[in-house]
This record gives structure tokens, C-alpha cells and sequence, in this order.
């Protein structure tokens, strides 16, 4: 992100922790995932065995995005990475979620359920503080602490 908004917007910036921190670490969840899926042994249900299902998915994902990215545009800064995130990444972890919860629930070791959940909660968590201090539009935050930024 802080390469594309260096690229797009003449400087490099996150101070959003949700997707500084929470963002990896939903990305370590899937991780998980994938480490319980080269086991081969993981029950997977029939329900994710079905293209069609993956497909539909895959574009209510995509359309909560873009609603997300629409509906914030006045309560965040609206930038191309800010858009970019609510468009690209939002939908493709909510699909990774949905799609790889249900395994990792289903044939994780307690261990790693407890660190999926622990990621998620991570994640939720730095959200609501993100939310509450007004770092979600991040050029506003940036502004008003003292870090103006013209471009």
C-alpha cells in the first residue's frame, strides 16, 4: 500500500493499524489454511467443491466492496489506494475468509484455530481503534497531526 500511495499520491503513508497490522495478520490466517490444506488430508465441505458457489462468492465479495468504497468515500480521503483496498483487498480476505474459515475450523489443530481466531479478533479490534481515533481517512489524520502533505 505505502508503495502505490508514494507512486499515486507523491508520498509514501499507512497509519491505518488495521491494515498496517490486522491485514497481515488475517493474511497469516489464510496461511493456516493453506498449511491444513498441503496436510491432504482435510475434510473440505461439498458445498466448497462447487465452482458456481465459489463464483458467487467471489462477486458478493467484489459488490460489498465497492459498496464499502462508495459509501466511505466522504469519511475517508477517497484516494486511489484507500478505493484500491476497499475494491481489491477487502473482498479477496472476506472471500478467503468464507471460503477457508469453514476448513480451518473443521480439521485445525486447536492451536491453530485459536490463532485464526486470534488474528481475527486482532484485526476487529484494531478496526474499532482505528474507527474510534479517526486514522481510517488517513489524510485527514496525517493533516491534523501536523504532517501536511500537498501534492
Amino acid at each position: 500500500m505505502t508503495v502505490g500511495r508514494d507512486l499515486l499520491e507523491g508520498i509514501p503513508y499507512q497509519v491505518s493499524y488495521s491494515a498496517m497490522i490486522g491485514d497481515p495478520g488475517l493474511i497469516m490466517a489464510v496461511l493456516i489454511a493453506a498449511t491444513i490444506l498441503q496436510r491432504g488430508t482435510a475434510s473440505i465441505p461439498l458445498w466448497l467443491q462447487n465452482g458456481a458457489i465459489h463464483m458467487f462468492i467471489l462477486l458478493i465479495c467484489v459488490v460489498l466492496g465497492v459498496i464499502v468504497s462508495v459509501s466511505t468515500l466522504r469519511s475517508r480521503s477517497g484516494q486511489s489506494m484507500d478505493v484500491y483496498h476497499d475494491v481489491v483487498m477487502g473482498p479477496l480476505i472476506l472471500y478467503l475468509g468464507i471460503t477457508l474459515l469453514p476448513i480451518i475450523f473443521k480439521n485445525g489443530s486447536r492451536l491453530e484455530v485459536g490463532a485464526t481466531i486470534g488474528c481475527i479478533l486482532l484485526w476487529a479490534g484494531l478496526v474499532a481503534f482505528d474507527v474510534k481515533y479517526k486514522r481510517m481517512d488517513q489524510r485527514w489524520w496525517l493533516q491534523t497531526h501536523h504532517l501536511n502533505y500537498r501534492r
